[in-house]
């Protein structure tokens, strides 16, 4: 039997099939694995004006196009270009060569496949179907190199931009680090990272003595978002995510009151010895975070890190809040520990919230926060006993704990700080208003269990006063 030889218009013929078919093909693997890499990254880019689909298609058919004329010679100019141009949508996305590489194995196996199908029901001779092969080979050669090459491009050009932005970010950093205070480097640091990837809400949490995420600060002026924040069971599959593996991640937690989700981006900071601490940034809405914010928090963690640990590590051992000359929180847990070793006598726990920090703030300035922040510390001294112990815990968060209250009510304490709040803001010279949240338990119980009480009582108090429902 003579075997027939593939005639021009029959190759042709085959070509227009496999353009389309591989076009489709390399869209089909490739955008939802990129959107798996990465989260968010394809609704990202084609919000962008990037359609996605639409460049794997053109690369595929400018390849072919560029074989069916020159045969098994390389690809001309146009078709290496529309590879590189995808190997640039996955530098942003992330997705690496080597998985490219996989993807177009795959593709051209698949399509190899359907050829096998196709020819004895086209009628085309066996050579069409091996010449198609061939060109598909070199496609698949084209395509990897190219799609490095694109891929390495944008991959240096996001580097050297986020160099630029770390350089910026760091001199606020430094600043801040040469004071001593980690409430200081938060303070500046968080807004410079929100205002620097367009994210909103920012927050740093720092690796605690038992390995647990413990919140250090937030940047945040969202009351509904801080609540989610200070309670910390929504974030907690993520901070475990960033503690245990280095690198970023972009999420998307639903909302049971909202259509929208609260999307999170989020990076550990991690130094040789481990992982100090991690940083998330929020934002509300449809869109996902951008491809850029995540591998720019990378960048900007690997540089935080060992000044966070540092500063950190300085306030720890201090033992003593540098504003407001209360203990920390590192001294009231000691205390906490000591006491449940050495006491059998009753507690109670105030948990108590400044109102509205991140308005004065923003108003007013921070030399106005921190006024009140220190009215509110010397309001609870005033009130607090001898024996009691007060702490700040957290950018606006005290603690202070009743050794042994007898008769006296959470009310009770509640409305001595009260009475003592105006003429304490006299003495510091405020004539701004300064209000605070209080949440209360008592017991025989354990200080971690009546800490957990109080908590839930001071949300509660602060979600009825907003008149909101319960966020998700």
């Amino acid at each position: 039997m003579i075997e027939r030889s593939a005639g021009p218009a029959e190759l042709a013929d085959a070509i227009d099939v496999c353009r389309d078919h591989l076009g489709d093909l390399v869209a089909g693997l490739l955008v939802p694995a990129a959107a798996a890499e990465a989260a968010g990254f394809t609704a990202h880019l084609e919000a962008a004006g990037w359609d996605v689909a639409g460049t794997c298609r053109a690369a595929a058919g400018a390849c072919l196009d560029s074989l069916a004329a020159a045969g098994a010679e390389p690809p001309d100019e146009t078709a290496v270009a529309g590879w590189e141009a995808l190997g640039h949508l996955g530098g942003r996305a992330g997705l690496d060569p080597e998985a490219f590489a996989g993807f177009m194995q795959v593709v051209t196996r698949r399509l190899s496949q359907h050829l096998a199908r196709l020819t004895p029901l086209s009628g085309w001779a066996p050579a069409t179907a091996e010449s198609i092969r061939d060109r598909l080979e070199v496609v698949r050669l084209v395509a990897v190199v190219s799609y490095q090459r694109g891929y390495s491009r944008q991959r240096d050009r996001l580097h050297r931009q986020n160099q630029e932005r770390i350089r910026s970010l760091l001199e606020v950093v430094r600043a801040a680090a040469s004071a001593g205070s980690l409430e200081r480097l938060v303070r500046r640091t968080l807004p410079v990272l929100s205002r620097a990837t367009a994210m909103p809400h920012a927050a740093l949490w720092l690796r605690g003595q038992g390995g647990e995420p413990e919140l250090a600060g937030v940047f945040c002026s969202d009351s509904e978002v801080r609540e989610l924040l200070a309670r910390g069971a929504t974030f907690h599959e993520h901070l475990e995510r960033a503690f245990r593996h280095p690198g970023g991640f972009a999420v998307a937690i639903p909302q049971a009151d909202r259509e929208e989700p609260l999307h999170v981006a989020g990076a550990g900071l991690w130094t040789p010895a481990g992982v100090v601490g991690a940083i998330l940034l929020m934002r509300r809405g449809s869109a996902a975070p951008a491809a850029e914010v995540v591998s720019f928090l990378c960048d900007a963690g690997e540089q935080l890190a060992p000044i966070v640990e540092t500063v950190a590590e300085s306030d720890s051992n201090s033992g003593t809040d540098p504003l407001t000359g209360l203990s920390n929180r590192r001294q009231l847990e000691s205390y906490l520990r000591e006491r449940e070793l050495s006491s059998r006598r009753p507690l109670a726990v105030a948990l108590v919230d400044l109102d509205d920090l991140k308005v004065l703030n923003d108003r007013l300035g921070h030399t106005a926060g921190d006024a009140a922040l220190r009215v509110v510390a010397a309001t609870l001294r005033a009130a607090a006993r001898e024996t009691d112990h007060v702490a700040r815990i957290g950018g606006d968060e005290f603690v202070v704990v009743l050794d042994d209250p007898g008769a006296q009510t959470g009310a009770d304490f509640e409305a001595r700080c009260r009475e003592l709040l105006p003429a304490v803001a006299r003495e510091v010279g405020i004539t701004f208003p300064v209000g605070f949240s209080f949440g209360w338990s008592s017991g025989d119980g354990g200080w971690r269990q009546l800490f957990e009480i109080a908590d839930g009582n001071l949300y509660e108090r602060k979600r009825s006063r907003r008149g909101t429902p319960d966020p998700a």
